[in-house]
């Protein structure tokens, strides 16, 4: 418990001895824990022992009201807290944000947000793992959309709508890059159309996962004649990077409606 509150702390406390705060306290380490403390005030409000003690421990108690309130929720957001989520805690209820953009507010929605990412980070990571294999990074003319346009290797469509998905952040291939295999963009949006309709005819009322659509991706490049080695390498980078985002959800099936 100690461990994710301290991870939790972090999402609104300066500085990193709330670590060593934490973990003094799980161990009984008095000294450490008042060296922790000293170093708290300090990185927060320079000198001023008296005033910091005082605004360090209504800190404390913050973290402790937004642990109870988070309950299960916790380890999530101690996780959520490492790719740039905050949580806050307004009018006596939790708020979630990112960014400076409100996410989730209220204890009910921040905890239902924080399971929903929570899940979809584990469902990234096993197809992270599992396209990884036979995978081959070829990466020039790679990057945020924003930079080099081209294609999204998972669909930009399938998120549109999500809370903090941005498309321009997004894992992109530039043209260039897609030419250099004889491939044009457009091919390979127009076999993406095809086999996303085709997944939902075959599958009407199922909802897609991750690696379902991670597997339509890569045969969408590799039929239009994306080595399929070179489209795993693109998949994983654009996997990794729905993660690091903070993604927690495919919203729709690309010109097909929303995902069930």
């Amino acid at each position: 418990m100690a461990p994710l509150l301290g991870e939790v702390l972090l999402a609104f406390v300066p500085g990193s001895d709330i670590i060593g705060f934490i973990q003094s306290l799980s161990q009984g380490d008095a000294l450490g824990a008042s060296l922790a403390m000293a170093g708290l005030i300090v990185d927060a409000l320079g000198l001023r022992a008296i005033r910091g003690a005082i605004k360090a421990s209504r800190i404390f108690r913050k973290g402790l009201i937004i642990t109870r309130k988070l309950g299960r929720a916790l380890k999530a957001a101690g996780a959520a807290a490492k790719r740039g989520f905050r949580i806050a805690l307004e009018a006596g209820q939790l708020v979630l944000k990112k960014a400076g953009e409100v996410i989730a507010r209220g204890d009910d929605a921040v905890r239902r947000f924080l399971s929903r990412l929570d899940d979809f980070t584990k469902a990234l990571d096993n197809a992270i793992d599992s396209f990884k294999r036979g995978a081959r990074y070829v990466l020039g003319g790679t990057g945020r959309h924003g930079d080099v346009k081209g294609h999204h290797p998972l669909a930009k469509k399938s998120f549109e709508g999500e809370a903090v998905y941005n498309a321009n952040e997004a894992f992109s291939v530039s043209a260039n890059s897609l030419n250099d295999f004889g491939v044009a963009h457009t091919a390979i949006t127009g076999k993406q159309r095809s086999l996303y309709t085709a997944w939902k005819r075959a599958n009407p009322h199922k909802t897609m996962t991750i690696n379902d659509m991670a597997r339509i991706e890569l045969d969408a490049m590799v039929q239009t004649g994306i080595p399929e080695d070179v489209a795993r390498g693109w998949i994983v980078k654009a996997l990794e990077d729905l993660k690091n985002q903070g993604v927690s959800a495919i919203i729709n099936i690309p010109w097909n409606g929303v995902n069930p």
